[in-house]
């Protein structure tokens, strides 16, 4: 029941990001909250060596890579709307931390800040999220495929009289604990990859959309808007991308280490 209730909280938190308009302020304690849950869900997984030790960890992992996109968008409505008056604060300040690097001039700044999103947004998807697919596949269809065979193996223990009949049911229930398992990883995971395909048509939209707002309706020449939304945009991208990077990160880590210890189990 308490679980339940975690889970009705975030959602309703969810849907209030979406509907209702949040300061700047609350905007940061977001983003950081977003970053810390990725973490400590990151060490968790560390310190998990089977998947029925974290049976929870799907639904967590589908609502985390949820409120990362709502934040997401929340950040991204607040740049369009409030444009040289905003002030997130986390926001700015990665922006500043990352054109410190670059003093080549406005316009090659900004080139080097879209060149550095596309190459980590690159990498994400095409290592990290693409990988812990294809593991989320594997071990889905290898676990399911082998259901019958583990099946026969335990009922051949029960009848042959090396377990009881507690002991059938426990390792029946356990079996199919596992298979739910990576049952829900393999959908969660596509859900993680479309996820973050949509996060690039936000990023380049923003961009867009960010210009047009700054040239048609704030009366601002192209250099002045670009100046005033791409870096923050492009920040507010790679800060939005860092936890999803950590989720991704921890699919594969509870793969392997489940499909690793698998073959110790009794």
């Amino acid at each position: 029941m308490n679980v339940k209730k975690a889970i009705m909280i975030v959602i309703a938190v969810i849907f209030a990001m979406l509907i209702i308009p949040i300061p700047g302020l609350v905007l940061d304690i977001l983003m950081a909250l977003n970053l810390l849950s990725a973490l400590v869900i990151l060490l968790i997984i560390i310190n998990t060596k089977k998947a029925t030790d974290f049976s929870s960890y799907p639904t967590i992992l589908l609502l985390s890579t949820f409120f990362g996109l709502v934040v997401n968008l929340t950040a991204t409505r607040l740049i369009l709307t409030r444009g040289i008056d905003f002030n997130g604060r986390l926001i700015q300040a990665f922006a500043s931390f990352v054109s410190s690097f670059v003093k080549t001039g406005l316009v090659m700044d900004l080139v080097i800040d879209f060149v550095i999103f596309i190459v980590f947004i690159a990498v994400h998807l095409t290592v990290i999220v693409k990988g812990s697919v294809r593991l989320t596949e594997v071990a889905a269809r290898f676990n399911l495929d082998a259901l019958p065979g583990k099946q026969m193996a335990i009922e051949a223990e029960y009848n042959s009289g090396e377990i009881n009949e507690e002991e059938n049911v426990s390792k029946k229930n356990k079996l199919q604990r596992e298979v739910d398992f990576f049952g829900a990883m393999d959908g969660v995971s596509k859900f993680i990859s479309g996820n973050e395909k949509v996060r690039i048509l936000i990023i380049l939209t923003s961009i867009v959309g960010g210009i047009l707002i700054g040239i048609v309706f704030r009366d601002e020449s192209i250099i002045v808007s670009m100046k005033t939304y791409f870096p923050l945009i492009i920040s507010n991208g790679i800060l939005c991308i860092i936890p999803s990077f950590l989720l991704s990160g921890t699919v594969g880590i509870i793969i392997t280490h489940t499909l690793g210890d698998s073959g110790g189990d009794e």
